[in-house]
């Protein structure tokens, strides 16, 4: 099962990391952040999740 998971994980990140880097709007955040991979496993305090909030684009 923890293998299911990691392999999802994985394939998720890879196909959220090609749609970032080929995508058409957020080019000035993709910028900021061009590996996904790399700050999604950053390590977390109160003001990195704040400015997560600030400057993370909403996708609808």
């Amino acid at each position: 099962m923890k293998d299911a998971r990691t392999r999802i994980k994985t394939e998720t990140q890879q196909e959220w990391q090609d749609r970032w880097t080929s995508g058409e709007t957020s080019r000035w955040t993709a910028r900021l952040i061009p590996n996904i991979n790399v700050w999604l496993s950053r390590k977390h305090d109160g003001f990195a999740q704040h400015t997560n909030v600030q400057i993370l684009p909403r996708q609808n």
